[in-house]
């Protein structure tokens, strides 16, 4: 029997988290796609589930979560065609070295969600991307990103049929920006765990340079873009292995870190996961 206040508790993961992540959205050929890690801790790697949600006898989204979670990290809307990812944006858009800033961190970030959750004016955010995933088309869900007060920072990468964007948030709605994917056939943004023209931290920005890398290399090898040819599913192979290189080796994988490896692709109607083995 567990608890009900660690079920609770597990809704928060976010919020009570300093973790990482490295997210790479690239327009291939015209079709966005979406490749990440989720950086919580490799011990959760067990306790990963591909869950697909049914409404009716219809699937509606699917989505690689956590055994206890209610929330959603990384998920894929079936009804309306997009992804949605949650990287980890620490407060201020600073990230922490030693036990001493994680530990004062940590509190003043649990002690802000901890009063917000009590006046109730403010989103867990996991909780926030299930119901958006689970309600709302791309447009909306873009929207409701960008105005919701939410319990922490966050950063939020979404990819559609035909559109992509970052959004950077602090808690407030009025702490919003939003990057959006060129339209060029093999653009790409990489987000990682730091404000790119802030902060920046030695983890976090050899992740995005390594992330950078292989986009720049994917870009390259398929550029100038063709029409799709009869050997476009090799091609989208190629493409999937690249990035699925770039996650199973450092400095994006983390020993210690690494729970898992998602790649979603409305636009090919493509999505799988890849749990972190274990040892």
């Amino acid at each position: 029997k567990v608890d009900p206040v660690y079920i609770s508790l597990a809704q928060l993961q976010y919020e009570l988290a300093v973790s990482g992540c490295t997210t790479i959205l690239l327009r291939a050929w015209n079709t966005p796609i979406l490749s990440r890690t989720c950086d919580w801790d490799a011990t959760l790697s067990p306790l990963v589930v591909n869950a697909t949600f049914v409404q009716n006898g219809v699937p509606i989204a699917t989505s690689p979560t956590f055994i206890g979670m209610t929330g959603f990290i990384t998920a894929t809307s079936l009804t309306h065609g997009y992804t949605v990812s949650l990287n980890h944006r620490p407060l201020h858009g600073k990230t922490l070295h030693s036990e001493k800033e994680i530990t004062a961190a940590l509190k003043a970030r649990w002690g802000h969600a901890y009063n917000d959750i009590l006046k109730k004016d403010k989103a867990p955010i996991a909780t926030l991307i299930r119901k958006v995933v689970l309600e709302s088309s791309y447009s909306e869900a873009v929207k409701i990103l960008q105005e919701t007060p939410l319990l922490a920072p966050a950063y939020f990468i979404l990819a559609s049929k035909k559109e992509g964007a970052v959004i950077t948030r602090g808690s407030e709605a009025s702490e919003s920006s939003i990057e959006v994917l060129p339209p060029a056939p093999w653009s790409f943004l990489v987000m990682t765990n730091h404000d790119r023209d802030s902060y920046q931290d030695e983890d976090s920005i050899s992740r995005r340079e390594a992330a950078i890398s292989v986009a720049s290399t994917i870009q390259s090898v398929l550029n100038p873009p063709t029409p799709l040819p009869a050997r476009t599913g090799v091609k989208r192979t190629a493409i999937k292995l690249k990035l699925l290189q770039l996650a199973s080796l450092p400095p994006v994988l983390s020993a210690d870190d690494t729970a898992y490896y998602s790649f979603s692709s409305p636009g090919w109607d493509s999505h799988f996961v890849k749990r972190r083995r274990m040892d």
